[in-house]
Protein backbone atom coordinates (compact mmCIF):
# COMPACT_ATOMS: atom_id res chain seq x y z
CA UNK A 1 0.00 0.00 0.00
CA UNK A 2 1.14 3.53 -0.65
CA UNK A 3 0.56 6.33 1.87
CA UNK A 4 -2.70 7.43 0.22
CA UNK A 5 -4.13 3.89 0.31
CA UNK A 6 -3.03 3.44 3.93
CA UNK A 7 -4.66 6.72 4.97
CA UNK A 8 -7.90 5.66 3.29
CA UNK A 9 -7.84 2.29 5.06
CA UNK A 10 -7.24 3.97 8.43
CA UNK A 11 -10.14 6.35 7.76
CA UNK A 12 -12.53 3.50 6.94
CA UNK A 13 -11.48 1.44 9.97
CA UNK A 14 -11.92 4.41 12.31
CA UNK A 15 -15.44 4.96 10.88
CA UNK A 16 -16.18 1.27 11.26
CA UNK A 17 -15.26 1.27 14.96
CA UNK A 18 -17.62 4.22 15.47
CA UNK A 19 -20.50 2.18 13.97
CA UNK A 20 -20.87 4.80 11.24
CA UNK A 21 -19.82 2.90 8.12
CA UNK A 22 -22.18 3.49 5.17
CA UNK A 23 -23.03 0.80 2.60
CA UNK A 24 -20.75 2.37 0.02
CA UNK A 25 -17.90 2.69 2.52
CA UNK A 26 -18.35 -0.90 3.60
CA UNK A 27 -18.15 -1.99 -0.03
CA UNK A 28 -14.98 0.07 -0.48
CA UNK A 29 -13.40 -1.49 2.62
CA UNK A 30 -14.38 -4.92 1.34
CA UNK A 31 -12.62 -4.27 -1.97
CA UNK A 32 -9.44 -3.03 -0.27
CA UNK A 33 -9.20 -6.08 1.96
CA UNK A 34 -9.86 -8.49 -0.90
CA UNK A 35 -7.16 -6.99 -3.07
CA UNK A 36 -4.23 -6.59 -0.65
CA UNK A 37 -2.47 -8.97 1.75
CA UNK A 38 -0.80 -5.95 3.36
CA UNK A 39 -4.18 -4.33 3.95
CA UNK A 40 -5.50 -7.48 5.63
CA UNK A 41 -2.42 -7.64 7.88
CA UNK A 42 -2.87 -3.98 8.76
CA UNK A 43 -6.55 -4.59 9.48
CA UNK A 44 -5.69 -7.47 11.87
CA UNK A 45 -3.13 -5.34 13.72
CA UNK A 46 -5.58 -2.45 13.93
CA UNK A 47 -8.27 -4.61 15.52
CA UNK A 48 -5.82 -6.24 17.94
CA UNK A 49 -4.52 -2.86 19.09
CA UNK A 50 -8.04 -1.48 19.48
CA UNK A 51 -9.01 -4.45 21.65
CA UNK A 52 -5.91 -4.14 23.85
CA UNK A 53 -6.48 -0.45 24.48
CA UNK A 54 -10.18 -0.96 25.11
CA UNK A 55 -9.43 -3.53 27.78
CA UNK A 56 -7.03 -1.16 29.52
CA UNK A 57 -9.00 2.07 29.39
CA UNK A 58 -12.42 0.62 30.01
CA UNK A 59 -14.23 -2.34 31.54
CA UNK A 60 -15.68 -3.48 28.25
CA UNK A 61 -14.69 -6.70 26.58
CA UNK A 62 -15.31 -7.65 23.02
CA UNK A 63 -17.32 -10.50 21.51
CA UNK A 64 -15.73 -11.35 18.19
CA UNK A 65 -17.22 -13.27 15.28
CA UNK A 66 -15.83 -16.69 14.48
CA UNK A 67 -12.53 -16.42 12.62
CA UNK A 68 -11.42 -13.10 14.14
CA UNK A 69 -9.06 -13.72 17.07
CA UNK A 70 -7.53 -10.92 19.14
CA UNK A 71 -3.82 -10.87 19.85
CA UNK A 72 -4.31 -11.31 23.60
CA UNK A 73 -6.37 -13.86 25.47
CA UNK A 74 -9.79 -12.57 26.47
CA UNK A 75 -10.44 -12.59 30.23
CA UNK A 76 -13.54 -14.54 31.27
CA UNK A 77 -15.60 -11.46 32.02
CA UNK A 78 -19.15 -10.68 31.05
CA UNK A 79 -19.20 -9.32 27.52
CA UNK A 80 -20.92 -6.11 26.52
CA UNK A 81 -22.56 -5.02 23.29
CA UNK A 82 -20.48 -1.87 22.88
CA UNK A 83 -19.07 -2.91 19.49
CA UNK A 84 -21.85 -5.17 18.17
CA UNK A 85 -22.61 -2.98 15.14
CA UNK A 86 -19.05 -2.68 13.84
CA UNK A 87 -18.33 -6.33 14.56
CA UNK A 88 -21.36 -7.46 12.55
CA UNK A 89 -20.04 -5.39 9.69
CA UNK A 90 -16.61 -6.88 10.16
CA UNK A 91 -18.08 -10.36 10.11
CA UNK A 92 -19.66 -9.66 6.75
CA UNK A 93 -16.39 -8.36 5.37
CA UNK A 94 -14.47 -11.33 6.75
CA UNK A 95 -16.89 -13.68 5.06
CA UNK A 96 -16.12 -12.04 1.74
CA UNK A 97 -12.39 -11.73 2.29
CA UNK A 98 -11.53 -15.07 3.86
CA UNK A 99 -14.24 -17.48 2.67
CA UNK A 100 -14.71 -16.84 -1.05
CA UNK A 101 -12.38 -19.19 -2.93
CA UNK A 102 -10.93 -16.57 -5.28
CA UNK A 103 -9.85 -14.30 -2.41
CA UNK A 104 -8.72 -16.86 0.16
CA UNK A 105 -5.78 -15.59 2.21
CA UNK A 106 -2.65 -17.73 1.68
CA UNK A 107 -0.95 -19.54 4.57
CA UNK A 108 1.17 -16.87 6.27
CA UNK A 109 3.83 -19.43 7.17
CA UNK A 110 4.71 -19.64 3.48
CA UNK A 111 4.99 -15.90 2.93
CA UNK A 112 8.30 -14.02 2.94
CA UNK A 113 6.97 -10.74 4.26
CA UNK A 114 9.51 -8.32 5.72
CA UNK A 115 7.71 -6.73 8.64
CA UNK A 116 10.93 -5.83 10.50
CA UNK A 117 14.24 -4.31 9.42
CA UNK A 118 17.67 -4.71 11.01
CA UNK A 119 18.93 -1.26 12.01
CA UNK A 120 22.07 -2.09 14.01
CA UNK A 121 24.14 -5.12 14.89
CA UNK A 122 26.86 -5.61 17.52
CA UNK A 123 28.72 -8.94 17.51
CA UNK A 124 25.49 -10.64 16.47
CA UNK A 125 25.91 -14.39 15.99
CA UNK A 126 22.82 -15.95 14.44
CA UNK A 127 21.71 -19.53 14.06
CA UNK A 128 23.71 -21.35 11.35
CA UNK A 129 20.73 -21.17 8.99
CA UNK A 130 20.36 -17.41 9.41
CA UNK A 131 22.62 -14.51 8.53
CA UNK A 132 21.59 -10.85 8.56
CA UNK A 133 23.31 -7.58 7.77
CA UNK A 134 22.19 -4.03 8.54
CA UNK A 135 19.31 -3.05 6.25
CA UNK A 136 18.03 -6.59 5.80
CA UNK A 137 14.39 -7.40 6.38
CA UNK A 138 13.20 -10.18 8.66
CA UNK A 139 10.67 -12.75 7.56
CA UNK A 140 7.82 -13.63 9.86
CA UNK A 141 8.64 -16.63 11.98
CA UNK A 142 11.20 -17.88 14.44
CA UNK A 143 14.72 -16.49 14.79
CA UNK A 144 17.67 -17.49 16.96
CA UNK A 145 20.30 -14.98 18.10
CA UNK A 146 23.08 -17.03 19.68
CA UNK A 147 25.01 -14.08 21.10
CA UNK A 148 25.51 -10.32 20.73
CA UNK A 149 22.92 -7.61 20.12
CA UNK A 150 20.70 -6.42 17.30
CA UNK A 151 18.23 -3.56 16.89
CA UNK A 152 15.20 -4.08 14.66
CA UNK A 153 12.25 -1.86 13.76
CA UNK A 154 8.74 -2.57 12.52
CA UNK A 155 8.56 0.83 10.81
CA UNK A 156 5.45 1.62 12.87
CA UNK A 157 6.92 3.32 15.92
CA UNK A 158 8.51 0.27 17.55
CA UNK A 159 12.23 -0.45 17.94
CA UNK A 160 13.49 -3.61 19.63
CA UNK A 161 16.94 -4.37 20.98
CA UNK A 162 17.43 -8.12 21.26
CA UNK A 163 20.21 -9.51 23.44
CA UNK A 164 21.50 -12.98 22.74
CA UNK A 165 21.14 -15.78 23.45
CA UNK A 166 17.51 -15.28 22.45
CA UNK A 167 14.78 -17.26 20.70
CA UNK A 168 11.96 -15.12 19.31
CA UNK A 169 9.09 -15.33 16.84
CA UNK A 170 8.08 -12.32 14.72
CA UNK A 171 4.35 -12.98 14.56
CA UNK A 172 3.24 -9.67 13.03
CA UNK A 173 4.36 -6.03 12.95
CA UNK A 174 2.60 -5.55 16.30
CA UNK A 175 3.42 -8.81 18.03
CA UNK A 176 6.54 -10.74 19.03
CA UNK A 177 6.79 -14.00 20.96
CA UNK A 178 9.88 -14.23 23.16
CA UNK A 179 10.65 -17.85 24.07
CA UNK A 180 13.88 -17.03 25.92
CA UNK A 181 16.38 -14.19 26.16
CA UNK A 182 15.99 -10.44 26.52
CA UNK A 183 14.21 -7.75 24.52
CA UNK A 184 13.97 -4.00 25.13
CA UNK A 185 11.09 -2.29 23.34
CA UNK A 186 10.99 1.47 22.75
CA UNK A 187 7.52 2.42 21.54
CA UNK A 188 6.35 5.72 20.12
CA UNK A 189 2.72 6.85 19.96
CA UNK A 190 2.20 5.19 16.58
CA UNK A 191 3.16 1.82 18.05
CA UNK A 192 0.96 1.85 21.17
CA UNK A 193 -0.53 -1.58 21.66
CA UNK A 194 2.59 -3.45 20.58
CA UNK A 195 2.77 -6.78 22.34
CA UNK A 196 5.47 -9.16 23.60
CA UNK A 197 4.19 -12.63 24.46
CA UNK A 198 6.18 -15.02 26.66
CA UNK A 199 5.45 -18.53 27.96
CA UNK A 200 4.13 -17.04 31.21
CA UNK A 201 2.41 -13.77 30.26
CA UNK A 202 1.53 -11.24 27.54
CA UNK A 203 2.91 -7.70 27.77
CA UNK A 204 0.87 -4.95 26.10
CA UNK A 205 2.56 -1.60 25.57
CA UNK A 206 0.75 1.60 26.51
CA UNK A 207 3.34 4.04 25.14
CA UNK A 208 6.62 3.31 26.85
CA UNK A 209 10.05 1.70 27.03
CA UNK A 210 10.21 -1.67 28.70
CA UNK A 211 12.45 -4.71 29.01
CA UNK A 212 11.36 -8.35 29.02
CA UNK A 213 13.64 -11.19 30.08
CA UNK A 214 12.66 -14.87 29.77
CA UNK A 215 14.56 -17.71 31.42
CA UNK A 216 14.92 -21.27 30.07
CA UNK A 217 11.93 -22.41 32.18
CA UNK A 218 9.75 -19.58 30.88
CA UNK A 219 9.87 -17.46 34.04
CA UNK A 220 9.42 -13.86 32.90
CA UNK A 221 10.61 -10.51 34.22
CA UNK A 222 9.01 -7.30 32.95
CA UNK A 223 10.79 -4.01 33.77
CA UNK A 224 9.19 -0.67 32.85
CA UNK A 225 11.91 1.87 32.13
CA UNK A 226 9.54 4.63 31.03
CA UNK A 227 5.75 4.98 30.68
CA UNK A 228 3.64 1.92 31.50
CA UNK A 229 2.58 -1.51 30.26
CA UNK A 230 -0.11 -4.03 31.04
CA UNK A 231 0.58 -7.71 31.66
CA UNK A 232 -2.16 -10.23 30.95
CA UNK A 233 -1.60 -13.57 32.66
CA UNK A 234 -4.55 -15.85 32.08
CA UNK A 235 -7.55 -13.83 33.23
CA UNK A 236 -5.46 -11.47 35.37
CA UNK A 237 -4.48 -8.02 34.17
CA UNK A 238 -1.88 -5.88 35.91
CA UNK A 239 -0.73 -2.33 35.19
CA UNK A 240 3.00 -1.75 35.65
CA UNK A 241 4.26 1.84 35.81
CA UNK A 242 7.65 3.48 35.28
CA UNK A 243 10.41 2.14 37.58
CA UNK A 244 8.31 -0.89 38.49
CA UNK A 245 8.90 -4.53 37.55
CA UNK A 246 7.29 -7.91 38.05
CA UNK A 247 8.54 -11.50 38.09
CA UNK A 248 6.01 -14.00 36.76
CA UNK A 249 6.52 -17.72 37.36
CA UNK A 250 4.22 -20.74 37.17
CA UNK A 251 3.44 -20.35 40.87
CA UNK A 252 3.51 -16.63 41.64
CA UNK A 253 3.73 -13.02 40.53
CA UNK A 254 6.16 -10.87 42.52
CA UNK A 255 6.41 -7.07 42.30
CA UNK A 256 9.86 -5.48 42.46
CA UNK A 257 11.74 -2.33 41.49
CA UNK A 258 12.81 -2.00 37.87
CA UNK A 259 16.53 -2.48 37.20
CA UNK A 260 17.64 -0.49 34.16
CA UNK A 261 21.11 -2.00 34.51
CA UNK A 262 19.82 -5.37 33.31
CA UNK A 263 19.14 -4.11 29.80
CA UNK A 264 21.06 -2.72 26.83
CA UNK A 265 18.94 0.23 25.70
CA UNK A 266 21.03 1.74 22.92
CA UNK A 267 23.54 0.47 20.35
CA UNK A 268 26.42 2.42 18.76
CA UNK A 269 25.95 4.94 15.99
CA UNK A 270 28.48 5.65 13.26
CA UNK A 271 30.96 8.44 14.15
CA UNK A 272 29.43 11.87 13.61
CA UNK A 273 32.64 13.88 13.64
CA UNK A 274 36.25 13.72 12.54
CA UNK A 275 37.92 10.53 13.69
CA UNK A 276 41.06 10.85 15.78
CA UNK A 277 43.16 8.33 17.64
CA UNK A 278 46.50 7.89 19.38
CA UNK A 279 48.69 4.78 19.30
CA UNK A 280 51.65 3.84 21.48
CA UNK A 281 53.32 0.84 19.73
CA UNK A 282 55.79 0.41 22.62
CA UNK A 283 58.36 -0.97 20.18
CA UNK A 284 61.56 0.89 21.15
CA UNK A 285 63.01 -2.02 23.14
CA UNK A 286 65.27 0.32 25.12
CA UNK A 287 65.35 3.71 26.79
CA UNK A 288 62.83 5.63 28.88
CA UNK A 289 60.64 7.16 26.17
CA UNK A 290 58.16 5.56 23.75
CA UNK A 291 56.89 7.71 20.91
CA UNK A 292 53.31 7.85 19.73
CA UNK A 293 51.52 7.73 16.40
CA UNK A 294 48.03 8.93 15.56
CA UNK A 295 45.66 10.92 13.44
CA UNK A 296 44.01 14.34 13.86
CA UNK A 297 45.67 15.05 17.22
CA UNK A 298 45.79 18.67 18.40
CA UNK A 299 49.09 18.68 20.30
CA UNK A 300 52.41 16.89 19.96
CA UNK A 301 53.59 16.18 23.51
CA UNK A 302 51.96 12.79 23.85
CA UNK A 303 55.00 10.53 24.16
CA UNK A 304 55.00 7.83 26.83
CA UNK A 305 57.61 8.07 29.61
CA UNK A 306 58.69 4.96 31.52
CA UNK A 307 58.88 5.86 35.21
CA UNK A 308 58.96 4.57 38.78
CA UNK A 309 57.32 5.83 41.95
CA UNK A 310 60.75 5.60 43.59
CA UNK A 311 63.43 8.26 43.03
CA UNK A 312 66.06 5.74 41.95
CA UNK A 313 63.67 3.10 40.66
CA UNK A 314 63.57 1.65 37.20
CA UNK A 315 60.68 2.00 34.79
CA UNK A 316 58.88 -0.92 33.15
CA UNK A 317 61.08 -3.54 31.47
CA UNK A 318 61.21 -3.95 27.70
CA UNK A 319 60.10 -7.41 26.58
CA UNK A 320 59.05 -9.25 23.44
CA UNK A 321 55.44 -8.21 22.89
CA UNK A 322 52.56 -9.52 20.84
CA UNK A 323 53.72 -7.39 17.89
CA UNK A 324 57.46 -6.69 18.06
CA UNK A 325 58.31 -5.28 21.52
CA UNK A 326 56.22 -4.51 24.60
CA UNK A 327 56.63 -3.51 28.26
CA UNK A 328 56.33 -5.37 31.56
CA UNK A 329 55.24 -3.78 34.86
CA UNK A 330 56.63 -5.44 38.00
CA UNK A 331 53.73 -4.48 40.30
CA UNK A 332 56.15 -2.64 42.58
CA UNK A 333 56.03 0.96 41.49
CA UNK A 334 56.95 1.24 37.82
CA UNK A 335 54.47 2.76 35.37
CA UNK A 336 54.12 4.85 32.20
CA UNK A 337 53.04 8.50 32.09
CA UNK A 338 51.89 10.28 28.93
CA UNK A 339 50.97 13.80 27.91
CA UNK A 340 47.65 12.75 26.39
CA UNK A 341 44.62 13.96 28.43
CA UNK A 342 42.33 11.10 27.34
CA UNK A 343 38.75 11.41 26.13
CA UNK A 344 36.56 13.54 28.36
CA UNK A 345 32.99 14.11 29.46
CA UNK A 346 30.37 11.87 27.87
CA UNK A 347 32.17 11.63 24.53
CA UNK A 348 32.29 8.27 22.75
CA UNK A 349 35.59 6.40 23.01
CA UNK A 350 37.37 3.09 22.60
CA UNK A 351 40.59 1.65 23.99
CA UNK A 352 42.42 -1.31 22.48
CA UNK A 353 45.58 -3.10 23.63
CA UNK A 354 47.24 -6.44 24.35
CA UNK A 355 47.74 -7.58 27.95
CA UNK A 356 49.38 -10.56 29.66
CA UNK A 357 48.67 -11.09 33.36
CA UNK A 358 50.61 -13.65 35.43
CA UNK A 359 48.80 -16.41 37.30
CA UNK A 360 50.33 -15.46 40.66
CA UNK A 361 49.35 -11.78 40.58
CA UNK A 362 47.97 -10.27 43.81
CA UNK A 363 44.66 -8.43 44.06
CA UNK A 364 46.50 -5.20 44.94
CA UNK A 365 48.28 -5.41 41.56
CA UNK A 366 45.16 -5.07 39.41
CA UNK A 367 45.02 -1.33 38.63
CA UNK A 368 45.43 -0.04 36.19
CA UNK A 369 46.27 -1.19 32.71
CA UNK A 370 45.07 2.19 31.44
CA UNK A 371 43.70 5.18 33.36
CA UNK A 372 42.89 8.90 33.25
CA UNK A 373 40.52 11.40 34.86
CA UNK A 374 39.96 12.62 38.42
CA UNK A 375 38.19 11.72 41.68
CA UNK A 376 36.26 14.97 42.05
CA UNK A 377 32.92 13.20 41.64
CA UNK A 378 31.23 9.98 40.68
CA UNK A 379 31.89 8.83 37.14
CA UNK A 380 34.85 11.17 36.60
CA UNK A 381 37.59 8.57 36.10
CA UNK A 382 38.17 6.10 33.29
CA UNK A 383 40.21 3.07 34.37
CA UNK A 384 40.66 -0.30 32.69
CA UNK A 385 41.94 -3.12 34.89
CA UNK A 386 41.08 -6.65 35.95
CA UNK A 387 38.48 -7.02 38.66
CA UNK A 388 39.90 -7.64 42.13
CA UNK A 389 36.65 -7.48 44.14
CA UNK A 390 34.17 -10.39 44.17
CA UNK A 391 31.31 -8.05 45.14
CA UNK A 392 31.70 -6.29 41.78
CA UNK A 393 31.70 -9.40 39.57
CA UNK A 394 34.01 -12.21 38.45
CA UNK A 395 37.48 -11.82 39.97
CA UNK A 396 40.17 -11.63 37.30
CA UNK A 397 37.76 -10.50 34.56
CA UNK A 398 38.09 -7.34 32.48
CA UNK A 399 36.83 -4.27 34.36
CA UNK A 400 36.08 -0.70 33.27
CA UNK A 401 35.77 1.48 36.38
CA UNK A 402 34.47 5.01 36.70
CA UNK A 403 34.74 5.76 40.46
CA UNK A 404 31.57 4.44 42.14
CA UNK A 405 30.56 2.51 39.04
CA UNK A 406 31.94 -0.30 36.91
CA UNK A 407 31.20 -2.97 34.35
CA UNK A 408 32.89 -6.34 34.81
CA UNK A 409 33.27 -9.12 32.25
CA UNK A 410 33.32 -12.89 32.69
CA UNK A 411 36.62 -14.45 31.59
CA UNK A 412 39.52 -14.69 34.07
CA UNK A 413 42.52 -13.03 32.40
CA UNK A 414 45.10 -14.27 34.93
CA UNK A 415 46.57 -17.09 32.85
CA UNK A 416 49.97 -15.73 31.73
CA UNK A 417 48.76 -15.52 28.11
CA UNK A 418 48.40 -12.58 25.75
CA UNK A 419 44.79 -11.36 25.38
CA UNK A 420 43.48 -8.64 23.11
CA UNK A 421 41.32 -6.15 25.01
CA UNK A 422 38.85 -3.56 23.71
CA UNK A 423 36.55 -1.36 25.76
CA UNK A 424 34.00 0.54 23.69
CA UNK A 425 31.75 3.36 24.88
CA UNK A 426 29.27 5.02 22.55
CA UNK A 427 28.01 8.53 23.22
CA UNK A 428 24.74 10.36 22.46
CA UNK A 429 22.50 11.60 25.25
CA UNK A 430 23.72 10.65 28.72
CA UNK A 431 25.97 7.60 28.39
CA UNK A 432 25.75 5.20 31.30
CA UNK A 433 27.99 2.38 32.49
CA UNK A 434 25.15 -0.13 32.25
CA UNK A 435 23.92 0.75 28.77
CA UNK A 436 26.75 2.36 26.79
CA UNK A 437 29.89 0.30 27.46
CA UNK A 438 30.85 -2.95 25.72
CA UNK A 439 33.76 -5.20 26.69
CA UNK A 440 35.67 -7.38 24.21
CA UNK A 441 38.23 -10.10 24.95
CA UNK A 442 40.13 -11.65 22.05
CA UNK A 443 37.75 -10.10 19.54
CA UNK A 444 34.60 -11.47 21.15
CA UNK A 445 31.92 -9.51 22.96
CA UNK A 446 32.31 -10.30 26.65
CA UNK A 447 29.15 -11.01 28.68
CA UNK A 448 29.00 -8.76 31.75
CA UNK A 449 28.99 -10.59 35.06
CA UNK A 450 27.88 -7.37 36.75
CA UNK A 451 27.44 -3.69 35.93
CA UNK A 452 26.49 -0.46 37.71
CA UNK A 453 24.14 2.35 36.81
CA UNK A 454 26.23 5.53 36.63
CA UNK A 455 26.53 8.40 34.17
CA UNK A 456 29.92 8.80 32.47
CA UNK A 457 31.47 12.23 33.16
CA UNK A 458 35.21 11.73 32.65
CA UNK A 459 37.17 14.74 33.93
CA UNK A 460 40.12 15.82 31.77
CA UNK A 461 39.99 19.57 32.43
CA UNK A 462 40.40 20.13 36.17
CA UNK A 463 43.73 20.55 37.93
CA UNK A 464 43.02 17.36 39.85
CA UNK A 465 42.77 15.23 36.71
CA UNK A 466 45.60 13.02 35.50
CA UNK A 467 46.61 12.41 31.93
CA UNK A 468 46.73 8.91 30.48
CA UNK A 469 48.65 6.42 32.62
CA UNK A 470 49.63 2.81 32.05
CA UNK A 471 50.37 0.52 34.98
CA UNK A 472 49.22 2.82 37.76
CA UNK A 473 46.00 3.78 39.52
CA UNK A 474 44.78 7.30 38.77
CA UNK A 475 44.17 8.09 42.43
CA UNK A 476 47.70 7.01 43.36
CA UNK A 477 49.09 9.32 40.69
CA UNK A 478 46.95 12.30 41.68
CA UNK A 479 47.63 12.04 45.41
CA UNK A 480 51.23 10.83 45.25
CA UNK A 481 50.82 7.38 46.82
CA UNK A 482 53.92 5.41 45.89
CA UNK A 483 52.79 1.79 46.13
CA UNK A 484 49.02 2.11 46.25
CA UNK A 485 47.38 0.06 43.48
CA UNK A 486 49.98 -0.70 40.83
CA UNK A 487 49.63 -3.10 37.93
CA UNK A 488 51.62 -6.29 37.45
CA UNK A 489 51.64 -7.63 33.91
CA UNK A 490 52.60 -6.75 30.33
CA UNK A 491 51.13 -4.38 27.74
CA UNK A 492 51.57 -3.89 24.01
CA UNK A 493 50.06 -1.81 21.16
CA UNK A 494 47.92 0.65 23.15
CA UNK A 495 45.29 2.66 21.22
CA UNK A 496 42.73 5.28 22.27
CA UNK A 497 40.01 6.39 19.81
CA UNK A 498 37.45 9.20 19.97
CA UNK A 499 34.59 7.01 18.74
CA UNK A 500 33.06 3.55 19.26
CA UNK A 501 34.93 0.85 17.34
CA UNK A 502 32.85 -1.71 15.49
CA UNK A 503 33.37 -5.49 15.42
CA UNK A 504 35.41 -5.50 12.20
CA UNK A 505 37.71 -2.70 13.37
CA UNK A 506 38.39 -4.59 16.61
CA UNK A 507 39.14 -7.74 14.62
CA UNK A 508 41.58 -5.87 12.36
CA UNK A 509 43.39 -4.44 15.37
CA UNK A 510 43.61 -7.85 16.99
CA UNK A 511 44.73 -9.82 13.93
CA UNK A 512 46.84 -7.28 12.03
CA UNK A 513 47.48 -4.41 14.47
CA UNK A 514 45.89 -2.07 11.94
CA UNK A 515 43.09 0.46 12.25
CA UNK A 516 40.71 0.41 9.29
CA UNK A 517 38.19 3.23 8.95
Amino acid sequence: MNSEERNKLEELLATLMESALSDSEQKELDQILQSSDEARDYYNDYIDTHIALDWHFGDQSLDLPSGLEPMINQPPEKKTLKFIAPILALAAILTLVFVLPKTEKPDESNLAQKDYTLLKSVSANWDKNQNFKVGDGFEKGKHSLKSGYCEISNGKGVKLIVEGPAEFDLVSPMKVKLEKGTIVAAVEEEGIGFQVDTPKTNVVDLGTEFGVSVQENGDTEVHVLDGKVETITGSNKKLINKSEATLITAKSTVAKAADAGKFMRILPEKPKEEISYIHWPLNEGQGKVSTYKGENLKDKDYDAYLKSTYANGNGPNWINGKFNKGVHFDGNGNYIETGFPGIGGAHARSVSFWVKIPKDVRTDQATSMLAWGSYLGKGRTWQVSWNWQAKDGNVGALRAGLYHGQIVGTQDLRDDKWHHIAVVMFGDGKPNVSTHILLYVDGKLEPASRKSILDVKTDIKSKKSTKVLMGRDAMAQIYGKKQHKVFKGSLDEVYIFNFALNDEQIRQLMEYNKFVK
